[in-house]
C-alpha cells in the first residue's frame, strides 16, 4: 500500500508523501490498485481468517513503515508529531479510507486527476494543516463538551 521503504530525504515533505502513495501512478496501476481493494473486501468478508493476515500483512505493516518513516522525519525536526503511529494510521485513513465508501461499495474515481487531486489534498491537509496561512495563532485543539 505504501512505497516504502525508500529515500526521499531529497524530496520535500509533500512530494515524499506522494511517492510513497503512490500518487502519480499510471491509470493501469490504479485499476490494478483497486482490484486489489476490491479483492481483499470480497474476500475478507468471507473469511476471517484471511482478514486478520490482511490485516497483519498490509495494514499493520504499512502503519508500521510509515510511522517508521514519520519518526525519522521528526528526528531531523522536519516535521512535529506526538504519536507517530497514530499518525500514520491517521494519514492513511485520509488516504486510503476515502476508497470504501458507508455501505461497503469501493470508490470509483471519475478520472485520474480527481484521485490525484483527491490525494493530494490529503497530503496537503496533513503536512500544512487547514489553518489559514497568513493566521499564525497557534493553540491547542479544545474538546467540544457535546452535553452543554
Amino acid at each position: 500500500m505504501v512505497a516504502l521503504p525508500g529515500d526521499y530525504d531529497h524530496l520535500s515533505l509533500e512530494e515524499a508523501l506522494g511517492q510513497i502513495f503512490r500518487v502519480d501512478i499510471s491509470g493501469d496501476d490504479d485499476i490494478e490498485r483497486m482490484a486489489v481493494f476490491k479483492l481483499i473486501k470480497l474476500e475478507a468478508a468471507k473469511n476471517s481468517e484471511l482478514l486478520g493476515i490482511l490485516k497483519e500483512r498490509l495494514g499493520d505493516r504499512s502503519v508500521t513503515l510509515l510511522a517508521d518513516w514519520l519518526q525519522r522525519e521528526v528526528d531531523k525536526k522536519r516535521i512535529s508529531l506526538c504519536d507517530c503511529r497514530n499518525a500514520a494510521q491517521i494519514l492513511l485513513d485520509m488516504i486510503f479510507g476515502a476508497i470504501i465508501k458507508k455501505g461497503g461499495q469501493l470508490c470509483e474515481w471519475p478520472d485520474q486527476a480527481e484521485r490525484r487531486s483527491y490525494m493530494r489534498q490529503c497530503i496537503d491537509i496533513f503536512v500544512n494543516g487547514c489553518r489559514h496561512k497568513e493566521t499564525n495563532v497557534k493553540g491547542p485543539a479544545k474538546a467540544v463538551d457535546k452535553e452543554s
